[in-house]
Parts: structure tokens; C-alpha cells; sequence
């Protein structure tokens, strides 16, 4: 495939993977779910996407909207003959969620909205909910949810 060729229109799927650290290979192109938040949109901005060949979704607990990917992928992937391995998820851990009991059982929450796995997992923001971003406790929390991350 020559992908200067502008004559020829490439799907998304076609693209090559990048790769992420050492061991995960991510579609280069994706779609972000921030704000959106209603059911019949978050299925057809999946519909669309799914069919013009993105394979990357990017959502976040704080979005408040993993159910309704969830739930429109259990749709949609059939539609496509893809399986949950043929998409990419990321997502990232609520600021509320910090800490080794609180990120343990979101995450979970996560995972299990998905088929039991997530590609990548994110801090989205390295603060805590409601903690002065100087307090040390901070520190001590954002490391114990990279240790759960990481496990």
C-alpha cells in the first residue's frame, strides 16, 4: 500500500500500527469520546467510526460514558465480523480513584465493561480529587494507583 497515493481513499484499518513502549502495538488513528454522553449518539459515532475502519477508542471514567461504549460495541462489533481483540480501548483512572483500594475496584469496574481487559490504562490526571496538589499524600496515592495499574 502507498499511502501517498492520494488517488486511492485508505481506511483506517489499513493504516499501520504504532508502537506504544515495548510491547503494545496502537491503530494511529482513533476516536475520542470526551462529552459525549448520550446513547443513540455514543452508537452512532461508534457506527461511523467502526465503519470507515478505526480500530482505536478513547474514553475515561470521568467521561462517564464506558457503559454506553460498552454496550454499543456489543452491537456493533458483530456488525463488522470484528472481535473485542480487533479494538483498541484505552482508558484512563478517575482523580477520584487514586489510591490502592479505590483504583483496584475501578479499574475492575473498567475491565469488566470490556470483556475483561482493557488495552491501556492511563492516570488521567496525576491529582487527587479534593486534595491540595501539594499535600503529600498525593504523591503516595498516584503511586500506589501506577503500582495497580501496573499489576
Amino acid at each position: 500500500m502507498n499511502l501517498s497515493d492520494e488517488s486511492q481513499p485508505v481506511s483506517c484499518a489499513e493504516l499501520p500500527p504504532v508502537g506504544v513502549g515495548t510491547s503494545i502495538q496502537l491503530p494511529p488513528v482513533g476516536i475520542g469520546t470526551f462529552q459525549l454522553k448520550e446513547e443513540k449518539t455514543v452508537y452512532d459515532i461508534l457506527d461511523v467510526a467502526l465503519s470507515i475502519g478505526i480500530r482505536l477508542i478513547d474514553t475515561a471514567q470521568c467521561y462517564n460514558n464506558e457503559h454506553l461504549i460498552s454496550k454499543a460495541l456489543k452491537c456493533l462489533l458483530p456488525k463488522y465480523s470484528l472481535n473485542r481483540c480487533d479494538v483498541k480501548i484505552v482508558s484512563k483512572l478517575h482523580p477520584k480513584f487514586h489510591g490502592r483500594i479505590k483504583s483496584h475496584v475501578a479499574i475492575d469496574n473498567t475491565v469488566s465493561l470490556f470483556d475483561g481487559y482493557v488495552d491501556v490504562m492511563l492516570i488521567h490526571w496525576p491529582g487527587v480529587t479534593k486534595i491540595k496538589s501539594d499535600d503529600p499524600v498525593v504523591k503516595i496515592l498516584r503511586r500506589e494507583s501506577w503500582e495497580v495499574i501496573e499489576s
